[in-house]
């Protein structure tokens, strides 16, 4: 909402920023989310969009409540099917960014929520007066479902720049804290990628400078029922394997040994796997890992192996 101001704006023709969610099964949670959204004071205006992929728990009946109360600021986008499942990955390509008005993206999932009012204020005004940066970041809270408290940083994040490389090497952005520009943005379709949020940066750090504030102001939901939970086992490590390789021929000039030895730990994981089932494929994986990263690998293996049989030996306690 603009400062200073009690109500919804009669319209919305021009605005700064579109605030993209998407949500999928989250009746528990949207509220908070977009509570969240309408607590934001600026001076300047903005839009929601929410992406529901055919909830089946009452999350639709809640979006619908809130656009029936403000018409003019949310604008949804409810699936019939759940797209999904049926192998869209691109959700935010292919449904959400042909609705985008602003000029600015902030992302926040269902299930995750801000608690800053002043969050896009101050996101905005860096970008800004920084035009050579293509998106920014803050600290966020993680929420565990067992625990009483909300205390853990998700990244202890400093004020500063961050690189492609960093980036990759350790995952530290929650989604909720993603602001970036539109024009600088074009999606890469890849079937084999996993995760949208590490290609979604990666590809902006190739366009801009990506910076990172130490703030902390929203919350990252850990829970069970994400996208990695649909797999098990070796079936998962896959698919990752997959991705990662994915990422590492797609932005190659964030990548370097780091990049191979996390590809050859999946590998080693992958192993690992087949060897406990006495499969013979278990060779294969072997001579994959040392095309990737011999040194790494054996390192990688030995670690995996040992944590494993320590694992067993637990069990058989």
């Amino acid at each position: 909402m603009i400062k200073g101001k009690s109500n919804i704006p009669n319209l919305i023709d021009s605005p700064l920023v579109s605030i993209c969610c998407f949500t999928f099964n989250h009746s528990k949670f949207i509220h908070q989310a977009i509570d969240g959204f309408l607590l934001q004071q600026t001076n300047f205006h903005f839009e929601i969009i929410i992406h529901d992929d055919a909830s089946t728990d009452g999350t639709t009946e809640i979006l619908k409540s809130y656009q029936k109360k403000y018409p003019e600021l949310i604008r949804l986008i409810i699936q019939n099917t759940n797209q999904w499942s049926n192998g869209e990955r691109m959700l935010l390509a292919t449904f959400v960014l042909p609705k985008v008005r602003g000029k600015y993206i902030a992302f926040c999932e269902g299930d995750d929520y801000w608690i800053d009012p002043e969050k896009l204020q101050k996101q905005v005004n860096f970008l800004e007066k920084k035009h050579e940066y293509s998106m920014c970041f803050h600290d966020a809270l993680i929420f565990k479902k067992n625990d009483k408290n909300v205390n853990e940083p998700f990244g202890k994040i400093t004020n500063r720049e961050y690189t492609g490389k960093e980036i990759l090497a350790k995952w530290i952005i929650p989604t909720a804290s993603i602001v970036f520009r539109r024009d600088l943005y074009f999606p890469i379709y890849n079937p084999n990628f996993l995760h949208g949020d590490i290609v979604l940066c990666l590809t902006l750090a190739q366009r801009g400078k990506v910076y990172g504030m130490s703030e902390i102001m929203s919350v990252y939901r850990k829970q069970k029922g994400g996208m990695s939970s649909n797999y098990q086992g070796i079936d998962f490590f896959r698919l990752f394997l997959k991705h990662r390789i994915e990422i590492h021929n797609t932005f190659r000039e964030f990548t370097g040994y780091q990049s191979k030895r996390f590809i050859s730990l999946i590998i080693a994981e992958i192993a690992w796997g087949k060897l406990k089932n006495y499969s013979i494929s278990f060779v294969y994986y072997i001579v994959l890992a040392i095309r990737w990263s011999p040194i790494g690998f054996l390192h990688n293996l030995y670690n995996v192996i040992s944590t494993g049989i320590l694992s067993m030996a637990k069990r058989e306690k």
